[in-house]
């Protein structure tokens, strides 16, 4: 019995190496996209939320240089994290406003993409994308969990010919 002790305290250190990475359970808003696009193809900017707790809508705006690109008709779609979402866009010269919404069931915690966001490259070079005036509330209208600690990288993107 006294040489089992020694043998389950060794496995038990094996078997809790470092390498486990542990579940975050972090609020995250991220910005993902190609680091470089050609100027015959569309920037898609994909705006990825993880862990919302009981996530209702998100507003936000994305800027962007009018000078490097322009929007369409067609700038904002719907991602995979509302089951039943509404959307609305507003876009002026160097930036989209978006506005989502869940009109089905709240789910208790969220993860996925909220929305895509396309531009048109019209000149070559490098922009700084960012968002500004996010908002992440519940059904209550109060901000959900997190959302005071939370910050979103911006991404650098080039238009090469």
């Amino acid at each position: 019995m006294k040489k089992l002790f020694p043998c389950l305290f060794l496995f038990l250190v094996i078997s809790c190496s470092d390498k486990d990475d542990p579940i975050s359970t972090t609020l995250e808003v991220n910005l993902i996209s190609d680091s470089t696009i050609s100027m015959d193809e569309e920037l898609v900017i994909s705006i990825e939320i993880k862990n919302a707790y009981s996530l209702f809508a998100v507003s936000l705006e994305l800027h962007y240089s009018s000078q490097l690109f322009e929007t369409n008709s067609s700038t904002v779609t719907s991602g995979n994290l509302f089951s039943d979402p509404t959307i609305h866009e507003l876009s002026t010269e160097g930036e989209v406003g978006v506005t989502i919404g869940e009109l089905g069931d709240i789910q208790l915690t969220s993860s996925g993409i909220a929305c895509y966001v396309a531009l048109l490259p019209k000149n070559e070079g490098t922009d700084l994308i960012y968002v500004s005036s996010l908002h992440m509330i519940e059904p209550d209208g109060t901000s959900i969990e997190g959302f005071s600690a939370l910050t979103i990288e911006p991404i650098e993107v080039n238009v090469v010919e």
